[in-house]
């Protein structure tokens, strides 16, 4: 079941005005996450793991383990068959880790998602 969750915002602690840092509403989703990911040193990992949340430019990632902020993460995400007979529908990109947390991490992705079906050829992708 996909939810919509309200854009974060944040206050300023001077008593500023609220300030919004999303650009797209998230939905609450969760579904299997691999990914690889390549820090600014040159350090290399891969993971499993599931999303708390996704948009078509970003996603937060429940995983174990700490990647670094500003790293390059490679994301496929696996999505169940819309329907009965249906095929499942994966989702991939390519985008940067902007937070790390002991829970996960959130990652953009300007480039959005990619939608990929099993037994489709390449040329019938949607992009």
């Amino acid at each position: 079941m996909v939810t919509a969750r309200s854009p974060m915002v944040l206050a300023e602690s001077s008593g500023e005005e609220s300030v919004e840092l999303r650009q797209h509403r998230r939905y609450r989703l969760s579904a299997p996450v691999s990914f690889s990911w390549e820090s600014r040193e040159g350090a290399v990992g891969t993971g499993e793991g599931h999303t708390r949340d996704i948009s078509i430019a970003g996603v937060f990632v429940l995983t174990p383990g700490l990647i670094p902020e500003g790293s390059l993460v490679r994301i496929d995400v696996n999505l169940p068959p819309v329907t009965a007979k249906g095929q499942p529908i994966h989702l991939r990109s390519q985008g940067r880790v902007t937070r790390a947390e002991d829970n996960g991490f959130a990652a953009i992705a300007p480039i959005g998602f990619r939608m990929h079906f099993h037994g489709v050829s390449k040329a019938a992708e949607v992009v």
